[in-house]
């Protein structure tokens, strides 16, 4: 996450909730859209309750005409604080894990102990469906981290670090894919056992097939319904870059423009992975070479052509155990979708 004092942000917004909220009302009915998703993101958002709170009582009075979701994007640290007036409007939650602070022993009175306990606290609470995302690196195991945590949450979900360049591509390329074949493994495992692992993209892969959705469109929203709204009131099309003017679509006080720009720019159309896929990420189209983008391509065709090639398969194995295969739409709208 960015530092927001060392790149000459403001820590608070510096709107208010009406003004945000007449931004928004605006731009849905440009879009001619009833429903809004809202997430809020940092830095770390449990870090200005006050702000939260008073925008979703202010929503609650001046926007009826708009069915709201709220999902919380947060590293968990602060979760025992949150008010009751945010925890119990929340739809969903994602929680980023930190995997440089898992301690390899001692797992007692430690980073890791802190998020199972703020996961407890927040079912108690409310039991809203709560994500575990994980950021793979060169330097973390898709393997370990998924192992490690998903007997926790109800989802989990990891997304490949977007970079300029990977260190040793080879190497991470191996590792990457032996980790997803171990898992994928397991996940059939279980699945013939009657037991579904809640592994987002495996999940996505297997079950969700929506043929209204517009193969032309980023699944993340990328440049057509996704927008990410900085505290000085600046709004990008991405929420991974926003210390650049590259992904700057407006501002909440003027109008809001996309540039035309989707799957159709891409070589990704003719790709027999379009329909797993949906380009994966926009931004990385706009941005990295050609060459890059296909080394991303290379790490996800893996977990594509086990499901594609095993569909059949993988169905009959839910009909004998009379597993409901799930759509996947409210908890694939709240991720990236395709690591």
């Amino acid at each position: 996450m960015v530092d927001a004092k060392s790149n000459d942000l403001p820590v608070s917004p510096i709107y208010s909730p009406s003004e945000l909220n007449s931004f928004i009302r605006a731009t849905q009915i440009k879009q001619n859209e009833k429903n809004v998703d809202i997430v809020f993101f940092g830095g770390e958002p449990t870090l200005n309750n006050k702000f939260i709170s008073e925008l979703i009582a202010e929503q609650d009075k001046e926007m009826n005409e708009f069915t709201i979701r709220y999902m919380l994007h947060t590293n968990g640290l602060l979760l025992k604080h949150i008010p009751e007036t945010i925890l119990y409007r929340l739809n969903a939650m994602v929680i980023s894990i930190n995997s440089l602070k898992i301690p390899p022993i001692h797992l007692y009175d430690s980073y890791f102990e802190t998020i199972l306990s703020s996961i407890r606290f927040i079912k108690r609470k409310n039991p809203i469906p709560i994500i575990g995302r994980f950021t793979i690196t060169e330097n973390t195991s898709l393997y370990t981290l998924v192992m490690q945590f998903h007997h926790f949450f109800d989802y989990v979900y990891w997304q490949i670090e977007n970079c300029q360049q990977f260190n040793n591509y080879n190497s991470f390329y191996k590792s990457y894919t032996y980790d997803l074949k171990l898992l994928v493994n397991i996940w059939e495992d279980y699945l013939k056992k009657g037991i579904v692992l809640k592994l987002i993209p495996f999940l996505s892969c297997a079950f969700y097939r929506d043929k209204n959705i517009d193969t032309l469109k980023f699944l993340c929203g990328y440049n057509y319904n996704m927008l990410y709204i900085q505290t000085d009131g600046k709004c990008y099309s991405c929420a991974e870059d926003f210390l650049s003017n590259k992904n700057l679509i407006g501002t909440i006080n003027t109008s809001i423009n996309y540039p035309d720009f989707s799957i159709k720019n891409t070589r990704c159309n003719s790709c027999d992975y379009l329909s797993m896929c949906f380009g994966r990420c926009g931004r990385m189209h706009r941005e990295f070479s050609d060459t890059h983008i296909f080394e991303y391509c290379k790490l996800n065709m893996t977990m594509f052509s086990y499901f594609k090639n095993n569909h059949e398969r993988i169905n009959s194995i839910c009909r004998e155990n009379k597993i409901l295969t799930e759509r996947m739409s409210f908890i694939t709208d709240y991720t990236e979708y395709v690591p």
